[in-house]
């Protein structure tokens, strides 16, 4: 008999450790999520702005003072 309540009470769990296996899951997949926009979005940005204006992005800053539609064509 004690073999059967042991062998019970090991395969629940409780409903606060559940919980928090979810929380965990959710933020570690967001935080990838997070890291995955940046290094996708950023160098997107930056070759977007970088042809659009005629400064380099990179060496010069961002500068949306110089957008100017002449060094899109």
């Amino acid at each position: 008999m004690n073999g059967q309540v042991g062998r019970r009470t090991g395969d629940t769990r409780s409903g606060v450790e559940d919980i928090r296996r979810r929380v965990m899951a959710g933020s570690w997949v967001g935080l990838l999520l997070a890291i995955l926009g940046f290094l996708v979005i950023y160098p997107l940005l930056t070759l977007l702005l970088g042809a659009l204006t005629d400064t380099n992005p990179v060496v010069e800053a961002f500068s949306l003072a110089h957008l100017s539609p002449a060094t899109s064509g």
